[in-house]
């Protein structure tokens, strides 16, 4: 057994040929020895969440696992990014309410890395609908009760 210390060192899963030279200067034939990867991945980049709150999309780290939080840390959607280092992934269930939603990236040696942060949309339709409805009902009510009432009192 040997140890060897590498400068630099060597993280990210690099193939090296090793040999072995003895005292009298013989030189064993090369083997390969594969460094362990502990490079995490960078963080994603250019996110970005669908207006229907669905989708996300962005680039990374080519076959590397992209993993989708919301701010409660329930993963809500997971896929891979493509050779080209593009990736989608189907959130469910969609994030409509402008929240935060943490994407991490996990390569084949099962480093993760650091979170990149993207806001979900806001998406309010039944909000909206429902106000203009009952504002126009409750002003026709309220002032047709109003004038009734006020003119047979005068």
């Amino acid at each position: 057994n040997f140890t060897v210390d590498l400068d630099p060192a060597q993280t990210n899963g690099e193939t090296l040929d090793v040999t072995l030279t003895d005292a009298a200067s013989n030189t064993s034939a090369p083997a390969e020895a594969t460094a362990d990867d502990t490079t995490a991945p960078l963080a994603p980049t250019d996110l970005d969440v669908s207006d229907n709150g669905t989708t996300l999309t962005g680039k990374g780290e080519p076959g590397t696992t992209v993993s989708v939080e919301d701010a409660e840390g329930n993963i809500i959607g997971s896929g891979l990014v493509d050779e080209e280092g593009n990736f989608t992934v189907t959130l469910s269930p969609a994030q409509a309410t402008g929240g935060i939603l943490a994407v991490t990236l996990t390569d084949a040696a099962n480093n993760t890395s650091d979170a990149a942060d993207v806001t979900a949309p806001i998406i309010d339709d039944s909000d909206s609908d429902s106000d203009s409805d009952s504002d126009s009902d409750s002003d026709s009510d309220s002032d047709s009760d109003s004038d009734s009432d006020s003119d047979s009192d005068s």
